[in-house]
C-alpha cells in the first residue's frame, strides 16, 4: 500500500495539529445537531412512535417547536471542547506511540497499531470526559427554557458539583468504565475495518484518487463501527444520565435486563442509532476530506508552485528585476 503522498515530515507537526483542530471544529459544527438528537433519543425511555427511525423526527420537531432552530445547537461549545481535546490528544499520543512521522503506516506492525490506538483512545477519553459530561447534561435540559439566560459553563460545573454534594469524581468517574470499554471497542474496530477497506481499494480496484480511497474507507469504517458499537454507546450514555440524576446505578447485567424490558425490547439498545449514524458519517467525511486536502504532498507542491509564480511576478515588476535575471533562478520560498 502506498502512503508516499502523505506529508510525514517532522517539521509538519504544528501544521498537522492545526489542520486537525480546524477540521474537527468544522466537522462538529455541521454534525452537532444530530448529536443532540442522539442524546435526547437515548435519554427518552418511552417512544411516541415505537420506531427508532420516526422518533428522531419527533424529537427534532419538539426541539424546533420549543427552542426554534437554534435549539439543536444548544451545548455546542461543550461539544467543541470535547471534540478538540479528544482528537488532538488522540492524534498526538497515537503519532508518538507508532513512531510517526518517522515512518509511514505501511512499515508499522498490526500489534503496534492496535496498542497505540487503544492507548490513544483511552487517554483522549479521560481528557475529554469533563466536557463530555457537561455536554450530556446540557443536551438533556428540559425543552422550552430560555437558553439565552443560561449560566456560564463555570457556573454549570459548580451547580453540578453542588448537586452531587461536591464530589470531585462526578466529572471524571461518571460512566468511566463503560466509556473506556466503548472507546477501546471503537479503536480496535476502526483500525481493523479502515485498513481492510483501504487495502481493498488499493489492491482490488483501479481507482486512482488517493483522496477518494481514504475518505470512502473512513466513511464506511464510521458506518460499520457505529452500528457495531452503538449498544455500548447507548449503555454508556444511560449510565451518565442516571449518575447525573443521582439515580441508582445497577450492575451491567441487571441494567441490560431492565433496558430490554422497556417499550422496544432488545431494540432499546439501538435508540439513537439513526442520528448517531448521520452524525458520525458527516463528521468523519468532513474531517477526513479536509485532512486529505491540506496534508498531501501534492497539495503543498501546488501551493509552492502558486506562491513561486506570485513571487516571480512581483520580482519581474520590481526594480530588482535585472539582478534577479543575473542570479539564474528563483529564490526558495519554502517554509
Amino acid at each position: 500500500m502506498n502512503y508516499s503522498h502523505f506529508d510525514l515530515s517532522e517539521k509538519g507537526i504544528i501544521r498537522r495539529v492545526g489542520i486537525i483542530a480546524f477540521a474537527s471544529v468544522i466537522g462538529e459544527a455541521i454534525a452537532y445537531p444530530f448529536d443532540r438528537l442522539k442524546v435526547r433519543e437515548i435519554a427518552r425511555q418511552t417512544f411516541k412512535t415505537k420506531s427508532i427511525f420516526k422518533e428522531t423526527k419527533v424529537i427534532y420537531e419538539d426541539i424546533i417547536k420549543a427552542e426554534k432552530y437554534f435549539g439543536v445547537f444548544y451545548g455546542f461549545r461543550a461539544g467543541i471542547d470535547r471534540i478538540l481535546s479528544q482528537n488532538l490528544v488522540r492524534f498526538l499520543v497515537f503519532d508518538f506511540l507508532v513512531g510517526r512521522p518517522l515512518q509511514p503506516y505501511s512499515q508499522i506492525s498490526d500489534f503496534q497499531l492496535y496498542v497505540s490506538a487503544i492507548a490513544a483512545q483511552s487517554m483522549s477519553f479521560l481528557i475529554q470526559q469533563p466536557s463530555n459530561i457537561l455536554k450530556i447534561k446540557i443536551q438533556c435540559e428540559p425543552l422550552g427554557m430560555d437558553y439565552t439566560k443560561y449560566e456560564s459553563y463555570s457556573e454549570k460545573y459548580l451547580k453540578i458539583s453542588q448537586y452531587h454534594k461536591g464530589k470531585s469524581t462526578i466529572f471524571m468517574g461518571t460512566g468511566a468504565r463503560s466509556g473506556l470499554i466503548l472507546q477501546n471497542s471503537i479503536a480496535v474496530s476502526e483500525i481493523f475495518i479502515f485498513f481492510k477497506v483501504l487495502r481493498y481499494f488499493y489492491e482490488e480496484t483501479e481507482i486512482k484518487s488517493d483522496g477518494f480511497k481514504v475518505c470512502t474507507s473512513a466513511l464506511l469504517t464510521s458506518l460499520i463501527t457505529t452500528f457495531i458499537t452503538h449498544p455500548l454507546d447507548f449503555i454508556h450514555h444511560r449510565y451518565c444520565i442516571r449518575t447525573l440524576q443521582a439515580s441508582e446505578i445497577p450492575s451491567i447485567n441487571k441494567y441490560i435486563q431492565q433496558l430490554i424490558k422497556e417499550d422496544m425490547g432488545i431494540f432499546t439498545l439501538y435508540k439513537g442509532m439513526v442520528p448517531s449514524l448521520i452524525r458520525n458519517s458527516i463528521f468523519t467525511l468532513t474531517t477526513f476530506a479536509l485532512w486529505n486536502y491540506f496534508t498531501t504532498v501534492r497539495r503543498h507542491e501546488a501551493l509552492y508552485n502558486y506562491y513561486s509564480r506570485k513571487y516571480e511576478e512581483t520580482l519581474m515588476k520590481s526594480d530588482s528585476h535585472q539582478s534577479y535575471e543575473m542570479t539564474g533562478g528563483r529564490k526558495n520560498v519554502r517554509d
